[in-house]
């Protein structure tokens, strides 16, 4: 006949246990899509700013350097890889 300190040694994991485990999985799920939010709305303001800065030079520098146009194209190739069908 085994007692509760045999079965608490054997590292046999309680309800308590479990509970415990599982809240802390969903906790740490719950974390890393709070992340990948905050990750991409940064990532949106930082391509937002960087676009109003190169809207704001003079329409000379813009077309030295290609923008819009060079810019809307890599755009739109990135977008065509990222959604064409398999």
């Amino acid at each position: 006949m085994s007692t509760c300190d045999e079965s608490y040694n054997k590292g046999e994991i309680g309800f308590s246990g479990r509970i415990t485990a599982s809240i802390n999985e969903q906790a740490q799920s719950i974390a890393r899509t709070v992340l990948k939010a905050r990750n991409s709305i940064a990532r949106i303001r930082r391509l937002h700013a960087t676009e109003t800065a190169l809207d704001s030079l003079p329409e000379g520098i813009r077309e030295d350097i290609g923008w819009p146009d060079l810019y809307e194209r890599q755009v739109r190739k990135c977008n065509e890889l990222k959604h064409r069908p398999n």
